[in-house]
């Protein structure tokens, strides 16, 4: 129909012999970059997330992400914003580096 394609089992896109691109699987979950997707989504490599990152070299295995990111939340209004908990002992960790713990940011 029209420009649309349909396909029973799975799909395999990819750029070259040696480069992954984009596969899905029989039950839909879908990988960049790689064969096996364990999530819905599952990206291998680095990632960017916007318009304003388009053609934006990302950190290598890491992401640039546009605008504001919520965890927990869909109506983040900072650029990071971590929502939930009902632990009176919640708490966020930023690390400096391996296991070095840089601060620490505990709910009272």
């Amino acid at each position: 129909v029209g420009n649309s394609l349909a396909v029973n089992g799975t799909a395999r896109l990819r750029g070259s012999a040696a480069t992954e691109g984009i596969f899905v699987n029989s039950l839909g979950k879908v990988g960049v970059g790689t064969l096996n997707p364990l999530n819905n989504l599952s990206v291998s490599g680095n990632m960017g997330v916007g318009a304003g990152y388009i053609g934006a070299n990302a950190p290598a295995n890491g992401a640039i992400i546009e605008g504001n990111v919520g965890i927990g939340t869909s109506t983040p209004t900072a650029k990071i914003e971590v929502s939930g908990g009902t632990n009176p002992g919640d708490y966020i960790m930023v690390f400096k580096s391996g296991t070095s713990v840089s601060a620490w940011l505990r709910k009272k």
